[in-house]
């Protein structure tokens, strides 16, 4: 069989028949989100740095964390550390 003389969708119907992802990969996986997200609680982390330690974009990162963007859905909440204060004498 030629290639001129398959249906033009016939491959795609193959790929979905085994159950083969189709499209691109997505650029960060769940877990690299988490990493990213775990990482920016640090003072000293940039998005530049997190990027370069993922293999990804400044733009991906701002891609799937769009509380960072300063138009985004809200603004990123950055944990501070709790201190506990006690009174004088106990």
């Amino acid at each position: 069989m030629s290639l001129s003389s398959r249906a033009p969708n016939e491959g795609l119907a193959a790929a979905k028949a085994r159950r083969q992802g189709l499209g691109r990969p997505p650029a960060m996986t769940p877990e690299q989100v988490g990493h990213a997200r775990a990482m920016l609680t640090q003072p000293d982390a940039t998005v530049s740095s997190i990027a370069r330690l993922l293999g990804v974009s400044r733009s991906t990162i701002y891609k799937y964390l769009p509380e960072l963007r300063p138009d985004g859905p809200k603004a990123i909440e950055i944990p501070l550390a709790r201190v506990e204060l006690e009174a004088p004498g106990g």
